[in-house]
């Protein structure tokens, strides 16, 4: 005979479901129990039977359904991880091994840029980089039929975290800019070139539209996936485990190889404020600094590197995030310093076990060996 002996709920696990506004929470709530026999994860304290897709029948205990769902969601996810590192590949293949003949010659470099006729150029950089990105995204998007309120959230619930947002991301960049620049050194030192490189038009209007792509879009629609769509299915694990994964899927999923780390530790401070704030937002804005700063320190190098001033120059700025960075951590820290705590409760599964499901899904050991095949590739060009 059922029994209910339990009397938890899964949503009180989730601590970062209280920066969110009632609607979202609402139609989170309904979209996981609409979707308990495939996506989703709702535990209400019950002992019965339910019925999940593929498995039959199951004991409705928390962690039986908490691991049927996370084997879900993690196949979902690794198919579009899938499809993106193939259109990576290709792309990669494709255009490193044949030059592009329409009008002109437009060339692929092994630093992922098309180089030759600039117009040309800059118009395959747009298709090539937005089409990768959101033909995985609108995949994902079909199979879990998410509402878009509840992947996208645009209500900021905490502004003063929010606006402290911009301050953290320079002195998170800052910090992991010098631990970079160390790590370039040190490749040096073996003979690998492991610098930023970026594509420096001869035009002005295609510069600006090219950094425009790399600064804003690509950031965008980075974030839309994976503090958008990736941070929101993963949170009804626990907000740790959503934090640890699309930190770890970001890091994998970076053009630039060489920033593994950086783009890790990167992705859970984002991720970490965008929780805490309740708003994509929040990913957005630290993303495009990121990334902006990123790209213009490497303009530096390239323009100033012979004219003897790029180290002073890069230095100075920095230092410049460094002490704006400190400083506004420590003001906001000292008046709102309830407003940063987010606990990061477990739910039923432990961490170690929800990884030890993921990388154990024969869909996701695919994944990592065609990323593996991509990193080659990428190194041989």
């Amino acid at each position: 005979m059922p029994q209910s002996t339990f009397h938890d709920s899964s949503d009180k696990r989730i601590a970062s479901l209280r920066q969110q506004n009632k609607e979202y929470n609402e139609m989170y709530l309904k979209w996981r129990i609409d979707h308990e026999d495939d996506y989703g994860f709702y535990f209400q304290g019950s002992s019965e039977l339910t019925y999940r897709s593929g498995e039959g029948f199951i004991t409705k205990y928390p962690e039986a359904l908490e691991r049927s769902a996370l084997n879900g969601i993690h196949s979902v996810i690794a198919r579009t991880l899938i499809l993106y590192t193939m259109l990576t590949i290709i792309n990669l293949l494709l255009f490193s091994e044949l030059p592009i003949t329409v009008t002109r010659k437009v060339f692929f470099t092994g630093g992922g840029f098309f180089v030759g006729d600039e117009s040309l150029a800059i118009i395959l950089s747009y298709v090539i980089n937005i089409i990768r990105r959101v033909l995985p995204m609108l995949y994902l998007m079909s199979k879990i039929k998410m509402p878009l309120k509840v992947m996208f959230p645009m209500k900021i619930s905490n502004k003063p975290l929010f606006f402290e947002c911009i301050p953290m991301a320079m002195l998170t960049f800052g910090i992991f800019t010098i631990l970079s620049g160390v790590e370039v050194y040190l490749a040096g030192l073996l003979g690998f070139n492991a610098g930023n490189a970026i594509w420096l038009p001869e035009s002005k209007p295609i510069m600006a539209s090219s950094a425009l792509l790399y600064c804003i879009i690509i950031p965008i629609i980075s974030e839309l996936i994976h503090r958008g769509i990736f941070l929101h299915i993963l949170r009804q694990f626990g907000d740790g485990y959503a934090l640890l994964l699309t930190a770890i899927i970001s890091a994998f999923t970076i053009d630039n190889n060489r920033a593994l780390l950086f783009t890790f530790v990167n992705s859970l401070v984002i991720g970490y404020f965008t929780m805490r704030s309740g708003s994509i937002l929040t990913a957005f804005v630290m993303r495009i600094i990121i990334s902006s700063s990123s790209y213009w320190l490497t303009f530096i190098k390239y323009t100033w590197e012979n004219t003897g001033n790029y180290l002073s120059l890069s230095l100075a700025v920095i230092l410049i995030y460094l002490i704006t960075g400190c400083v506004s951590v420590i003001i906001f820290l000292r008046k709102y310093s309830n407003n940063i705590n987010l606990p990061l409760y477990e739910m039923y599964l432990t961490e170690k076990e929800k990884l030890m499901c993921f990388f154990s899904d024969p869909q996701v050991l695919i994944w990592l060996s065609l990323s593996a095949v991509a990193l080659l590739i990428n190194i041989s060009i």
